[in-house]
């Protein structure tokens, strides 16, 4: 029997944890402030039944000043520890044909999402493990975090008591003297990098029984091969030449398979379009693990670019998707010259296409399986094409740019 409790208001500078449990007949607790060691107190008892009573007495008089359960590993949901260390198993279940390029191309990705845990929380990448004070976040949590994000980001509510909230999920070490809640989550480009986090952490939750966390494999494609030239050509041939990344050119192709999401493509949902989509390198590993994710409702919020509801977007202009991998769309902080910069070239399923006169909050409208947002139509300056059904969305390549 355990319990740990949160307590974030950022307003009267607290950001404290306690802890409780039961070791034999004696309830143990720790409390303190978020990132430290905190103080001890054992309450010894000659029979398991009262140090039960007495834990339960403690833990309602916690709730009773305001703390919450904090949203840890529990039962059933673990990270990857030493024991199945994150780049091992990457390594060992993707799918790379013993190639070096495609090898070190995991390696990366893997170390590209661990630095951007480790950049923004107290979480830490440790003997293969992620450890923080206080536990690794659940699925569950991460889910909720996304919704608290997407309310911040629409102002849906108080936003101080939005961002306690948030912190109470997805904890850090906050200095002695406070923070205010408007540096956290103040700005498109704050937000973004939070979802970033919550993709991040989500990539690296697996079940009790790791089983095949991969399903996915990766082959290099040569240069010279037809499948190459062909990508390259799509690329040139639908930049923009204003556009920052537009100086970029195409490096490596990697032909990609994620299992589950070629198994449930639906592929008689005409037409189906190769579109582009692009990320930031720490974001790939989520993506490879499982595919793409319809922000706000199971998975991480694309807090920027959310103008035509909740979907995946993708743009039949390279340059467009390719702004997002450096930092250049909307919000963004720019890495032109700091990250990798990969885009995914997919297959759309677009199915009846909604052409959207305007920008619009809540689900494409009934009858439809997909929108179009046409560039100088549309309120937005390039083509956006926006499904919203993961099963509408086949990754197949995964290209590098420089």
């Amino acid at each position: 029997m355990a319990e740990r409790l949160i307590f974030t208001d950022l307003a009267a500078n607290n950001n404290k944890f306690w802890h409780g449990d039961i070791d034999g007949t004696t309830v143990k607790t720790n409390w303190g402030r978020v990132g430290d060691n905190g103080q001890f107190k054992d309450y010894p008892f000659t029979n398991v039944y009262s140090a039960e009573a007495k834990l339960q007495s403690l833990v309602n008089g916690k709730l009773r000043k305001g703390y919450t359960r904090q949203a840890t590993m529990g039962s059933g949901t673990t990270t990857m520890t030493s024991a199945t260390n994150i780049k091992s198993v990457a390594a060992t279940q993707i799918k790379h044909n013993g190639n070096k390029e495609t090898v070190d191309l995991i390696d990366f990705l893997v170390t590209r999402n661990i630095h951007a845990i480790e950049g923004t929380t107290t979480i830490r990448y440790v003997n293969g493990g992620l450890q923080t004070p206080l536990g690794p976040v659940t699925p569950e949590g991460l889910d909720q975090a996304s919704r608290i994000l997407v309310d911040i980001a629409s102002q849906t509510g108080d936003f101080g008591r939005l961002a306690n909230e948030y912190l109470r999920i997805v904890p850090r070490v906050i200095g002695r003297r406070g923070a205010d809640p408007h540096e956290l989550f103040g700005s498109a480009a704050r937000l973004k990098e939070e979802n970033d986090l919550l993709t991040a952490l989500r990539a690296v939750v697996v079940t009790d029984d790791v089983g095949q966390v991969f399903k996915t494999s990766l082959e290099i494609v040569d240069a010279t091969s037809i499948d190459f030239k062909a990508i390259d050509k799509a690329f040139r041939n639908s930049m923009n030449r204003n556009h920052a990344s537009a100086s970029l050119r195409l490096s490596r192709v990697w032909a990609m398979e994620i299992e589950d999401a070629a198994t449930a493509f639906q592929a008689d949902l005409k037409p189906v379009q190769k579109l582009w989509h692009g990320t930031k390198d720490a974001n790939l590993l989520s993506i490879l693990k499982g595919g793409y994710v319809i922000p706000g409702r199971s998975s991480s919020i694309a807090v920027t670019g959310r103008m035509f509801g909740d979907g995946v977007y993708f743009s039949d202009q390279s340059t467009k998707s390719l702004n997002y991998a450096t930092g250049s769309a909307p919000g963004q902080r720019s890495h032109m010259g700091s990250q990798r910069k990969f885009m995914i070239f997919n297959d759309v399923a677009m199915g009846r296409i909604y052409k959207a006169p305007r920008p619009f909050s809540g689900g494409c409208p009934v009858g439809y399986d997909s929108c179009f947002a046409e560039a100088g139509k549309s309120g937005v300056m390039n083509n956006e094409m926006i499904v919203y059904k993961t099963s509408q969305v086949n990754p197949r390549f995964l290209c590098e740019f420089v």
